[in-house]
């Protein structure tokens, strides 16, 4: 079971590592009051030792010249015995963990002033790190641009022991891009280019010559293979333009794969680029950064798959249980694409204020057919 002695510490000691290299004021009542919420009640902190043990562990604290009371105020609690009721906190990291010397010479290629402002982060593993980027860019490295893991595994391979991952993961891992960003390096510093993964897609090779500029971008799987087969099987529907393209988005990769578009057609600027996916925030979240993103494109929503969901499954919303976050500005950018049919966007409105959600996976080959959606020859 912990002591007071240790929660007081271990408070403190939060505190610390967040407080950067200046000192910080404590109010002693408010500390305690903070101690005693951290136990729940009164009562709990009382079976510690209470305030008598709570002054020896300030006490102790003061010893160790972890805190020093404001001489320029003398008021204290109201409490025996009493304590100053201002403290200074002192900074844990008051100089740099690493020498001069090292500090120098990575200045010269490296910005690290992130680690001059915050020295709790001047370790060895991060320097072991930093030295793999100085060394790759103190030797003037050539102007060639190769693939991110490429980079990663030339910079980091010889550092393999320090990483959490393979050294040709590092770059694009969390942990390496955090590293970029307290350097203020880019991908690009690093003469390195980012490829994703081309997205799945199907070419319907029995549309007219007139639909040939029509792609139609499906967010899930399922969906989309439904929408294929029925393509396939040549059944007509009313979803709007037959189309000569149909993608598999697979979620917000499709943020990141749209500009594959340029290897299946010469000119994707000249296409209409439908999207269709979940009628919740996510789902249209991600249809708004990949028009934003992308407004060289032509891209809007796929309002028939919409206006299906919401005539026939709109009772059959049920409430969003993923975290999703929600920007009131997507929300306005959508109403946009709902000029002709602002019924269907009022209940997409109402939805996104009740925190509901329509899945797509309602759009298949049964219910289409149910709802009389499909033309069979």
């Amino acid at each position: 079971m912990q002591t007071l002695n240790d929660i007081v510490k271990k408070s403190i000691e939060k505190y610390r590592e967040n407080q950067g290299s200046k000192k910080k004021r404590i109010d002693i009542d408010n500390f305690e009051e903070e101690i005693i919420k951290i136990l729940h009640s009164q009562e709990n902190y009382n079976s510690l030792g209470g305030y008598r043990e709570f002054y020896s562990c300030i006490k102790n604290l003061e010893n160790s010249c972890i805190i020093v009371s404001l001489t320029s105020n003398k008021d204290h609690n109201s409490k025996k015995p009493f304590l100053s009721k201002f403290w200074w906190l002192m900074p844990k990291y008051k100089s740099n963990q690493w020498d001069s010397n090292t500090i120098a010479k990575l200045s010269t290629v490296l910005d690290i002033s992130f680690y001059i402002r915050n020295k709790k982060y001047q370790t060895i593993e991060e320097l072991d790190k930093i030295m793999c980027i100085y060394k790759y860019l103190k030797s003037s490295p050539t102007s060639m641009i190769i693939i991110r893991e490429e980079r990663s595994l030339s910079i980091f391979n010889d550092a393999a022991k320090i990483l959490n991952c393979e050294p040709e993961k590092f770059l694009s891992s969390s942990e390496g891009k955090t590293l970029l960003n307290r350097l203020n390096l880019s991908y690009n510093n690093l003469n390195c280019e980012v490829i994703s993964e081309p997205f799945d897609f199907w070419i319907n090779s029995t549309v007219n010559s007139g639909n040939k500029s029509e792609v139609l971008i499906i967010e899930g799987l399922a969906t989309y293979n439904s929408i294929k087969n029925i393509l396939k099987n040549s059944i007509y529907w009313k979803l709007g333009t037959i189309p000569y393209i149909v993608i598999w988005g697979a979620g917000r990769q499709i943020e990141g794969t749209i500009n594959y578009l340029h290897d299946i057609m010469p000119n994707p600027h000249t296409l209409r680029i439908r999207y269709a996916g979940d009628i919740d925030s996510e789902g249209l979240d991600i249809f708004y950064n990949l028009k934003n993103k992308n407004k060289h494109l032509n891209i809007i929503l796929a309002t028939h798959f919409y206006d299906f969901l919401i005539t026939y499954f709109f009772n059959a919303s049920k409430p969003i249980i993923t975290n999703q976050r929600r920007i009131f500005t997507v929300l306005e950018s959508i109403k946009a694409e709902f000029q002709s049919n602002s019924d269907v966007f009022s209940k997409i409105e109402y939805l996104w204020f009740n925190k509901l959600r329509i899945p797509q996976e309602f759009i298949n080959l049964e219910t289409l057919t149910k709802e009389g959606w499909l033309y069979y020859a």
